[in-house]
């Protein structure tokens, strides 16, 4: 009996018409309709028996071509291991291994057939859908084809792929290099729900060996060992809001691995907002990761920051202390200043101040001194921090001090203290002094970018939005196109925060012109997406709502876990006093990808203090303003929680304070009626 040529046996199930006879199969005349591949075919005994011969006499011959090292020697086995296989099939058209080691074959030296060895596994799969090679082969196949890895993926083909990679996951439910995969492509696809059971069922199979088409489409990942899944299960529960089982599965992967810096961040973000009756498990994770890695500067510092989120400064303390004695200057230095925040957060301002000043001599500096440049990132932070505690505690004076103390720090011609000066008369109110100081260091250096933008905003601030778009107009309009490639020169930029000028301003037309200006030229999704949230909040300071929730919603659909549109929504769910429940979510995962964002814990706050959470609005309105202390609505919306707990003269207080740096007309009215003047 003659062999037919694989590719053609492939057609022929596919395309062409067969008749059965009991010992043979005889093609016959085209006009004939074509039969389904799975109906039963009679093949006999002997015939099935000799194709099973084949088979493994096939399989033999693949396994010799992956053993040996020598090139003529594998291309004699794989020649080979076709030829038995193409017998294999010929006998027993229904022997779907067969066609399932032809599809590998086909995908074997240098012509590499995609195109048939898919068209080979589907043969198999039609015979046999539990077949598992086949489906697995199918599975890599159209992976490769949807282009996952490699930016936008095809959808159509990304489906595919899923299809078979769901049957690979079915037949073995702990098989890691199918979840992942599963998991990869529902994080491609913004399906959060279905990428985290793909997640949850990796990290319970069993450990991979075959690693080596895993690692070679997903970029940077180290493998299929079912550990690897916590991580970007943490990170997943934390943008779909599920805080508790995130702490559970990043403690896990933190004390498993302490070493990895990437675990502690995230449990670092799962625990920032996270209940004191949450803590316990991550405290006790990370107190084992300390002990065995004693000079990991982040395990230090997040586990003192946990003790203190519990409320237990003493161990917070002790932990930071105890690690002195081990670490490097620079380490010592590092973990004081976190000291120094905790102390600070917990308004403890004197400790704060002690501790601030002391990881600025444990780094090896003197305040009488000149801060080298290994060390000037350092001491801005030092400095910047000791201001806003001073300032936390309304110590106005003494943070100006601090500023003009430090000056000696830095050389004549750096100009650092005096723009920290400049962003202390902005938060205090003192718009008009900041804006004198800014153009005067404007006038010793006209090419800087961001005093530019400073002024801006000062402008904006002073009711003065025109003249401040004014400064950035030019830098679109008037280029002579020789200018340098400089993101002072970029259009998308420009356009994108002169339109955020005009949102500040309550100015929706011209908002919205220079944010759908910054559309038409972005270049990416990213771009796009930036420029489409600005719209919206056009649309919302316009009073178009029902516009600007549609543009959110837009967003979203891209990209789910867009944190920024998840907050401008909750927001405006707010706004419209409407399912304040969901409103409630929306923020929550917002906060969940960035937790220390103002913005965030500010909307958190009203979403709380409109359910009748007053402790809870409490808590995060105050955390806002450790992170911005220039935020009008976060003091004034403070204040109406404490008044709604009854504390009238704290609330005053914070009216006061909102007040003294409110810009628009409308705040500011609002707040005297508020304050009774």
């Amino acid at each position: 009996m003659r062999v037919i040529p694989v590719f053609a046996i492939a057609v022929s199930l596919f395309l062409s018409s067969f008749t059965y006879a009991q010992d043979s199969v005889d093609a016959v005349p085209a006009a004939s309709p074509t039969p389904d591949p799975t109906a039963p075919l009679n093949v006999s005994r002997e015939n099935r028996a000799e194709a099973y011969a084949k088979l493994l006499e096939g399989q033999r011959y693949i396994w010799t071509a992956r053993k040996t090292n020598s090139a003529l020697a594998r291309r004699t086995s794989t020649r080979l291991a076709k030829n038995a296989l193409r017998k294999a099939v010929e006998l027993n058209p229904r022997l779907a291994e067969a066609y399932t080691a032809l599809a590998e074959l086909s995908l074997r030296g240098s012509d590499l057939d995609v195109e048939e060895a898919i068209s080979l596994a589907t043969i198999a799969v039609k015979i046999d859908p539990e077949n598992f090679g086949a489906n697995q082969y199918l599975g890599r196949l159209y992976t490769v084809k949807s282009g996952l890895g490699r930016g936008r993926i095809s959808a159509e083909f990304a489906a595919k792929a899923i299809s078979f990679w769901k049957v690979v996951g079915r037949l073995d439910p702990r098989n890691a290099e199918a979840w992942a995969f599963l998991g990869e492509f529902y994080r491609a696809l913004n399906d959060s729900e279905s990428r985290i059971s793909a997640l949850r069922n990796w990290l319970s199979s069993a450990d991979s060996s075959d690693a080596g088409f895993f690692v070679t489409v997903v970029r940077g990942s180290e493998g299929l060992t079912p550990s690897l899944a916590a991580l970007p299960l943490g990170e997943a529960l934390l943008e779909a809001g599920k805080r508790t089982e995130a702490i559970a599965v990043l403690s896990r992967a933190v004390s498993d691995n302490p070493e990895n810096l990437l675990a502690t961040d995230l449990l670092g973000r799962s625990l920032e907002n996270a209940e004191t009756a949450r803590l316990k498990p991550a405290i006790e994770a990370l107190q084992q990761a300390v002990y065995t890695n004693p000079e990991n500067v982040s395990l230090i510092q997040l586990l003192a920051e946990t003790h203190a989120k519990a409320g237990d400064l003493k161990s917070a303390s002790s932990v930071i202390r105890a690690s002195l004695g081990k670490l490097d200057r620079r380490k010592r230095a590092a973990v004081l200043l976190s000291l120094g925040d905790i102390y600070s957060e917990y308004d403890q301002i004197e400790e704060a101040l002690t501790t601030y000043r002391a990881a600025f001599v444990a780094r090896g500096l003197s305040e009488s001194t000149l801060v080298g440049d290994s060390d000037r990132g350092f001491a801005l932070l030092v400095i910047g921090k000791m201001v806003q505690a001073l300032q936390r505690s309304d110590r106005v004076s003494d943070a100006e001090k601090v500023i003009e103390d430090s000056k000696g720090l830095f050389s004549v011609d750096d100009f650092v203290m005096d723009r920290e000066k400049i962003s202390l008369m902005r938060t205090t109110g003192r718009r008009a002094e900041a804006l004198n100081l800014l153009r005067s260091l404007r006038q010793k250096a006209p090419d800087d970018y961001n005093l530019l933008r400073k002024e801006a905003e000062i402008l904006t601030e002073l009711g003065k939005v025109d003249e401040a778009a004014a400064l950035v107009v030019p830098l679109i309009e008037n280029k002579s196109g020789s200018e340098p490639q400089s993101i002072k020169y970029d259009d998308f930029v420009n356009r994108l925060f002169i339109a955020s000028l005009y949102i500040r301003a309550d100015r929706a037309d011209e908002a919205i012109f220079h944010a759908e200006k910054a559309f038409s030229i972005a270049n990416g999704d990213q771009s796009k997406q930036l420029a489409a949230l600005k719209i919206a909040s056009a649309q919302r300071i316009a009073g178009d709502l029902g516009a600007a929730e549609k543009s959110l919603n837009d967003i979203l659909k891209m990209t789910p876990n867009n944190p920024m549109a998840l907050n401008d929504l909750g927001s405006l769910y707010l706004r419209k006093d409407t399912d304040y429940s969901r409103a409630l979510d929306l923020i929550e995962r917002a906060a969940s990808i960035d937790p220390r964002n103002p913005v965030y814990l500010n909307s958190l706050g009203l979403a709380h203090f409109k359910l009748g959470n007053l402790d809870k609005a409490e808590t995060y309105l105050r955390r806002s303003l450790r992170y911005d202390l220039s935020s009008v609505t976060a003091y004034e919306r403070l204040g109406d929680v404490l008044l709604k707990q009854g504390n009238k003269v704290e609330a005053q207080n914070l009216w006061k304070k909102a007040l003294t740096i409110a810009i628009k007309g409308t705040d500011v009215s609002r707040i005297e009626k508020k304050i009774g003047l």
